[in-house]
């Protein structure tokens, strides 16, 4: 979360530096990050025995703090719920204040880039 957190962030100061490329640094973006973990999946090979570590710490945090079944389902959708409102919350105020400072403010866009920066 705190990466796309991060993104977001920068996203608007990258379109305003660079707004006729900007769909092609977000695709290099995406095209290095599969390089490397092709990269590391080359390097490493194919994990194995996630599965076992996975239910080994899933069964010492069971028998002290959870219970068998997990978490409960009515709590995963209501975190879920939130987790999902948050960013969108999180998005819109990012927009509005973007629009905000170029249309009422009448900011030039590199420094409207700046006001979601402060949300």
């Amino acid at each position: 979360h705190a990466l796309s957190g991060l993104g977001g962030m920068i996203a608007p100061y990258l379109f305003v530096a660079f707004p006729d490329r900007i769909l092609t640094i977000l695709a290099a973006a995406h095209v290095l990050l599969a390089l490397g973990v092709a990269g590391r999946r080359a390097q490493v090979g194919k994990p194995q025995g996630w599965q076992a570590k996975i239910q080994a710490v899933s069964v010492q945090t069971t028998s002290t703090t959870l219970t068998p079944t997990g978490i409960p389902t009515r709590i995963l959708r209501g975190g879920m719920a939130f987790i999902f409102f948050s960013a969108a919350a999180e998005t819109a105020m990012a927009s509005w204040g973007f629009t905000f400072a170029i249309t009422e403010l009448q900011q030039p866009p590199s420094v409207a880039a700046r006001f979601p920066a402060t949300f």
